[in-house]
């Protein structure tokens, strides 16, 4: 014989105890053979867990993003309400600045009010009164109206007056006369 072909055999006897356990051995690594088998099910199930799991981790990357962009509006949104009150602030500087000319224009509302109270009142229950009420109120208001036209022309007239008053008293480069003339004028 080669060297390269030695056949080696072993006779192998079993009595019946052997086969036995051969026989229990085997159905050990069937039952085995079965239960990595099994294995794959749940492993099958969790690998479809990890898909919606992921799919879950996505809606909330999406949603965190809505989240910061609804925070940058809201941020918008202070800073323009910051510039409403700035502005608002300015516009209350000006009224201020202007408050003389706001407290005339009030003190000749109060006066035309204070004046017309009983046809003012009259005129309000007349809403109440139907239709021959709205023809009296139209009456009513046609009349007001041409009252605070007259009111206005004549704050407006007496105005410039008080205005040119103003400056003829203090005009220092008028003489006496003149100063006197220009009064007169303004009181006729």
């Amino acid at each position: 014989m080669s060297e390269n072909n030695k056949i080696i055999s072993i006779d192998i006897e079993i009595n019946a105890s052997g086969q036995q356990q051969i026989n229990q051995y085997k159905a050990a690594f069937e039952g085995l053979k079965k239960s990595i088998n099994n294995l794959s099910n749940p492993v099958s199930q969790l690998n479809g867990d990890i898909a919606k799991l992921t799919g879950s981790i996505g809606q909330l990357n999406s949603q965190t993003g809505s989240i910061s962009d609804a925070a940058i509006k809201i941020k918008g949104n202070f800073e323009a309400l910051g510039d409403i009150f700035g502005a608002v602030k300015s516009g209350m500087d000006m009224l201020k600045a202007g408050t003389l000319t706001l407290t005339t224009a009030l003190t000749g509302g109060l006066s035309i009010l204070l004046t017309f109270a009983p046809e003012i009142i009259s005129l309000v229950s007349s809403f109440f009164k139907g239709k021959e009420a709205v023809a009296q109120m139209t009456d009513k208001m046609k009349g007001f109206n041409e009252i605070i036209k007259t009111a206005n022309s004549d704050t407006a007239a007496q105005t410039t007056k008080l205005n040119l008053l103003y400056k003829s008293a203090t005009d220092l480069k008028e003489s006496d006369e003149d100063t006197v003339k220009m009064i007169k004028l303004c009181l006729s």
